[in-house]
């Protein structure tokens, strides 16, 4: 099957850690995402926990149900204002 290119945007400082640790563990960082990309695949999920404490995630909500239903509410007055 063909490569295709996959452009990511992350902050520097993480692409710098990132990118040592990835050549501390011998594998580019492709490498790495490759892997990640057949671990989620072959999973059909995150292959680790992701947990919504961080405040840089959350921002002002206390979870992501909490983001998710004020985008629920939001669409759905969106909609009531289209008909």
């Amino acid at each position: 099957m063909a490569n295709v290119n996959l452009n990511i945007r992350l902050d520097e400082n993480l692409k710098n850690e990132f990118g040592r640790i990835c050549e501390s563990m011998g594998m580019s960082m492709s490498t790495a995402f490759n892997v990640f990309a057949k671990a989620v695949v072959s999973e059909r999920a995150i292959p680790f926990e992701v947990k919504a404490s961080d405040e840089l995630l959350l921002g002002p909500y206390n979870s992501f149900d909490e983001i998710l239903k004020e985008i629920d509410e939001e669409i759905y007055a969106e909609n009531l204002s289209n008909k």
